[in-house]
């Protein structure tokens, strides 16, 4: 009775590792749910492993079982890529029979037993087996955490599946000369399992590593790529606003020619032309956009006043507070700062129900240019999603905006924080206004 309250409390402990890992590897898809989650994972994955390991013989149909069941928990409360979601239950479990495997074969080499001896054994030995086989599970999934840190993986369709094979195919290799080795009643006297053992880890390694290394390459690319995109389109929204400020210009230069020949047709009483002549200017010499800020950068000009009045059209109440600036920022910098900014304020303003407010700062101190951005929030951003995620579907090419920013102020000296107050969330930036030639 003492011995199987001591097998239950080793395979309860081997479980809440897998439950911490996958929490912290894919974090549950809502911050409340996280208890749910841990729980799920450890009662299903311990009631199953308890109560199949009397009927099951092979190992590796559990195993099978477990992968399937911690994947579909995955899949629906989790977050992270479909691969993602594969990876973390496949390697937990080889993880485990690997470590399982090298810990029996050399403790039989050591104490001259057979591995399935030493499952039966309810000794010394078998308590050591537990104890180094939960500490390194332990060991091993604190690392891939470490190596993981922040960052998701992403992966062609084709890299995703050779890398699961390689992955599927040692699992394989590990579960038969596990399976040989105790059908066969094999000493341990001659290590050559142990080899194998430790070059299908090695194995593992090196494409976790090697898997990290394209990871990071398919999103370094596809963040270039973003970057170009988004640029070129703040290139282009700039163009088109200082087209139309140029417009708006030259209409007020004429207005008085305007005036004088509607005060002349009004003379004539021509009434119809002067009505007509008026409808006209207004279709199609007045559709501009209201200019709200003038700080004498015709970058910061443009593109401030075009968000400005796209909030003005959503409905989105703005103070502004802007003064002169000049500033030695490259072009299409300051777009991308700006653009960000006003976007993510702007996204975030459309989802509270009511009192949807955005606050815009820019004005220069002490050799410093000190934008800042407040804007309403439904909910804290900053306890439900402090990585700042994307919450839009496409995850490969949202969610960049954030990284931008910070990439720009890092550049030109600067520095930001984010942080929240009284239902606003606040962007207070500060780059240098020096000059990076």
């Amino acid at each position: 009775m003492i011995w199987n309250i001591f097998e239950y409390a080793a395979t309860f402990i081997e479980y809440m590792i897998y439950a911490d890992f996958m929490l912290k590897f894919l974090k549950p898809r809502k911050k409340q749910m996280a208890l749910l989650c841990y729980l799920l994972i450890l009662v299903i994955n311990t009631a199953l492993t308890l109560t199949f390991n009397h009927f099951i013989s092979y190992e590796g149909i559990l195993g099978g079982l477990r992968i399937i069941i911690n994947f579909l928990i995955a899949l629906f409360l989790l977050k992270g890529s479909l691969f993602e979601k594969i990876f973390v239950p496949l390697s937990l479990d080889i993880c485990a029979l690997l470590i399982s495997f090298m810990t029996l074969k050399s403790l039989g080499w050591i104490f001259n037993e057979t591995i399935e001896e030493m499952i039966k054994n309810r000794g010394l030995i078998r308590i050591l087996n537990l104890f180094i086989t939960k500490a390194l599970l332990f060991v091993i999934t604190r690392a891939m955490l470490k190596l993981k840190g922040v960052n998701r993986y992403s992966f062609s369709v084709t890299e995703c599946t050779v890398i699961s094979i390689i992955f599927v195919i040692t699992m394989l290799i590990g579960l038969g000369i596990f399976q040989m080795d105790i059908n066969a009643g094999i000493s341990s006297e001659t290590p050559i399992t142990i080899w194998i053992g430790i070059g299908l880890i090695a194995i593992n390694v090196l494409t976790y590593i090697l898997m990290k290394r394209i990871s990071e390459k398919n999103i370094e690319k596809t963040e270039l790529i973003i970057d170009k995109m988004q640029n070129e389109l703040y290139r282009t929204q700039f163009e088109e606003s200082e087209k139309k400020y140029d417009e708006m210009n030259k209409i007020r230069h004429d207005m008085k020619n305007h005036l004088q020949c509607i005060s002349s047709l009004l003379d004539d009483k021509e009434y119809d032309k002067a009505d007509s002549y008026v409808a006209d200017i207004i279709k199609n010499k007045l559709n501009f956009e209201f200019k709200q800020i003038n700080t004498g950068n015709r970058v910061v000009d443009a593109i401030a006043n075009t968000k400005l009045t796209q909030c003005k059209n959503e409905n989105i109440l703005t103070t502004v507070n802007a003064g002169p600036i000049e500033i030695q920022i490259d072009d299409v910098d300051m777009c991308s700062l700006l653009g960000n900014i006003f976007d993510n304020a702007i996204e975030a303003c459309r989802k509270v129900d009511k009192n949807k407010e955005l606050y815009f700062e820019i004005n220069q101190k002490k050799g410093y240019i000190n934008i800042i951005m407040k804007n309403s929030v439904q909910n804290s951003v900053i306890e439900n999603n402090p990585e700042f995620e994307t919450t839009k579907k496409n995850k490969n090419v949202h969610g960049y905006g954030i990284k931008s920013v910070k990439s720009i102020v890092e550049k030109y000296n600067g520095m930001m924080e984010l942080f929240e107050q009284d239902g606003f969330f606040i962007a207070d930036i500060w780059v240098s206004c020096g000059d990076f030639e």
